[in-house]
């Protein structure tokens, strides 16, 4: 099963995180990969890039953050403070702190200089499973299974809202670009538009048959991709049409956008990455993790 991806800024790789805790970086072009490293002894849940792309963050079911060099992907450091697995990593927008949560239900800072300065800004009621900072002001966002969209200032370590609008598990927060919107996703089978600044639900979206994973904001922000137990749905992000849906790649895990927007990422609980049109959502490429070697470990 493949549950985590982020995508390098400079849209040429990306990487993906497995069950069995291994990290594998991919090239776009002609969807390759080089050989597998296992990064985790358990599930690796979670990954982010740093804004500079310089750096890779890695969490995973044995409580572990890593934070790897992206040039040949080199582990530079690791903290164990979670009590828990960590299910959500995110960099602040100029670097320096990085963002993390799980199944200790605690949101934590860490200085990403040295991985030491780690702080707790709060807790929720249950497992965090994600993460969204907004890019200009730095304000932090997550979502938890206890339905509950939170809304954080991580300057002054304080809970600033809690939205209990959905009916069931949140498994995804992303803002767009601008910050102007936020989209929540959950096991209620919506997807949420809300406002970037309050966090209060503008449209509620219900295109999807079954759970909701992942969503995922286009670069401009005028789209929304959504990832279910059905398939990938695109939205219009102002008014919530429905514009294209792919229900042929089902159980999808986790969807990103290369920084061009013309490739949609995804993959799945049966370990497949496909490249998908940006725009109409069709199949341009795939490859399947499960027929690859066994992974080196560190």
């Amino acid at each position: 099963a493949l549950v985590a991806l982020a995508v390098h800024p400079d849209g040429q790789t990306f990487v993906t995180g497995s069950g069995g805790g291994e990290l594998r970086t991919w090239r776009l072009e002609g969807l390759s990969s080089n050989p597998p490293v296992r990064a985790h002894d358990n599930w690796l849940f979670a990954s982010a890039y740093s804004p500079d792309g310089e750096l890779l963050a890695s969490g995973g079911g044995d409580n572990l953050l890593k934070l790897w060099s992206t040039q040949a992907l080199a582990q530079r450091r690791t903290i164990d403070s979670a009590t828990g697995d960590i299910h959500a990593l995110a960099f602040s927008p100029d670097g320096r702190w990085l963002y993390s949560a799980g199944d200790d239900m605690k949101l934590r800072m860490h200085a990403v200089d040295t991985l030491d300065d780690s702080q707790i800004i709060g807790a929720t009621g249950r497992q965090i499973t994600s993460i969204a900072v907004h890019p200009l002001d730095g304000r932090v966002v997550t979502g938890s299974r206890d339905g509950l969209v939170c809304l954080w200032d991580p300057a002054e370590r304080k809970l600033l809202k809690a939205l209990a609008e959905h009916s069931s598990d949140v498994m995804s927060v992303a803002f767009d670009p601008a910050g102007k919107r936020l989209a929540s996703a959950s096991y209620d089978a919506t997807v949420r538009l809300r406002d970037g600044r309050t966090g209060l639900t503008l449209r509620t979206l219900t295109g999807h048959r079954g759970r909701v994973f992942t969503v995922a904001f286009s670069p401009t922000g005028d789209t929304l991709a959504s990832g279910a137990a059905d398939g990938v749905l695109l939205w219009d992000a102002e008014s919530g049409e429905l514009l294209a849906e792919n229900l042929d790649e089902p159980n999808v895990s986790r969807v990103a956008f290369t920084p061009d927007g013309a490739s949609l990422l995804a993959i799945d609980a049966q370990g497949a990455v496909r490249v998908l049109d940006g725009h109409y959502l069709s199949l341009v490429a795939k490859a399947d993790t499960a027929r690859a070697a066994i992974p080196s470990r560190l």
